[in-house]
C-alpha cells in the first residue's frame, strides 16, 4: 500500500470476511481461560465482518489519497507468500480461509460474545487503521 496504494488478496472484492485483531483474541483467551464462568462455553471473537472493497474505501479516508484492491490469483496468491517466507501449509490455509463463507445469521447470532466475554467490543477495522495501518503507511 505504501509504495503503490494498492493491497491484494485471491479474494472478490466484495465478499465480506471476519477479522479479529491478535490483541482482542489474546485477551478473550486470557479471559475465558481465567473464568471459571465460562467452562464449557464456545465464544466466537470477530470484530468486523468486511469486505476488501470496504476496506479500501476506509484506507483512502483515511490516508486521503485513493486506495485499491485488486484481486489476485491463487497462484499469485502462493507465489507472494511464499515469497514472504510463509510454509506451504500456512500458504494454502490462508488460502483456504477465502472461501469460507460466514452468513450474516452467524454474524448476528455471535456478534454480542466478545464484548459480553471481555467488557468492551473488539477492536472495529476503522480503529485498526487508525491506530496501527496509518502511522505505518503515512
Amino acid at each position: 500500500i505504501k509504495s503503490h496504494d494498492t493491497f491484494y488478496d485471491a479474494v472478490d472484492a466484495d465478499v465480506k470476511q471476519l477479522l479479529v485483531h491478535a490483541d482482542d483474541v489474546g485477551e478473550a483467551l486470557s479471559k475465558a481461560a481465567l473464568d471459571t464462568a465460562t467452562a464449557g462455553k464456545a465464544y466466537f471473537a470477530f470484530g468486523a465482518n468486511i469486505s476488501k472493497g470496504e476496506i479500501a474505501t476506509l484506507l483512502s479516508e483515511k490516508l486521503g489519497r485513493k486506495i485499491s484492491f485488486v484481486k489476485a490469483s491463487d497462484d499469485d496468491a502462493r507465489k507472494a507468500m511464499a515469497g514472504f517466507g510463509l510454509p506451504a501449509w500456512s500458504v494454502e490455509g490462508c488460502l483456504e480461509l477465502n472461501y469460507l463463507g460466514v452468513s450474516q445469521d452467524f454474524v448476528d447470532a455471535h456478534k454480542g460474545e466478545y464484548e459480553e466475554l471481555v467488557g468492551r467490543p473488539a477492536l472495529t477495522a476503522a480503529e485498526f487503521i487508525e491506530k496501527i495501518l496509518s502511522p505505518a503507511l503515512n
